[in-house]
């Protein structure tokens, strides 16, 4: 085997070099922030040379963008599941998404933080980023319009309530994630009964 050959990282093939650089940057990610990070240093993480990431992204927000992608898709997923669990009982659907949310930032902060952070300044330079966000956002409306035509909301514009489940939701992530609410011993166990607490108030 030649030195090029063992320098290349476990799991890495020819062809696979996209999800290679996006799993090391999500790797780097637990390191350092956004505003950090470098495709050269991903490029080393990756074990490929400096000009390998330029094949599939042409700059950092590029990669940025297709982590964010990978995140929504996986955030996209637990909120269909959430509502699978609870699909005869409408009045489980909005704690259960808020459980989600919160699980999903808790255990892939690293797409998290990429998702929600800001740094993604010109969103609609990143078709994918903006597409995934607003499909996501999109179904989250769906399931808030089903909710209301339950009558467990009140009637309105289905988006403007969804936007207000969504700031409760994420601030109410934010607070936890940051250890503001230590004193309240919050944790998977007991989360799901403080998000129907919370979108209560």
């Amino acid at each position: 085997m030649n030195r090029k050959s063992a320098d290349k990282p476990a799991g890495y093939h020819h062809g696979d070099l996209r999800n290679a650089l996006i799993e090391a940057g999500i790797r780097l990610l637990r390191k350092v922030d956004a505003n950090k990070l470098s495709l050269r240093a991903v490029a080393k993480e990756a074990g490929v040379s400096h000009a390998a990431p330029y094949r599939h992204f042409p700059d950092k927000n590029t990669l940025l963008a297709a982590i964010a992608h990978q995140g929504f898709i996986s955030l996209g997923e637990r909120m269909e599941k959430a509502i699978s669990e609870h699909q005869n009982e409408p009045r489980e659907w909005l704690p259960a998404i808020g459980l989600a949310y919160f699980s999903f930032a808790s255990q892939r902060p690293e797409h998290f933080r990429i998702m929600t952070g800001g740094y993604m300044t010109d969103p609609k330079k990143y078709e994918e980023f903006e597409w995934i966000g607003k499909r996501t956002y999109e179904n989250l409306v769906a399931i808030v319009a089903r909710c209301q035509k339950e009558g467990l909301l009140p009637t309105g514009n289905p988006g403007d309530a969804a936007l207000a489940f969504w700031s409760k939701i994420h601030g109410f992530t934010l607070l936890l994630l940051s250890g503001e609410l230590k004193f309240l011993n919050i944790d998977q166990r007991n989360a799901s009964a403080w998000f129907r607490r919370i979108l209560a108030a």
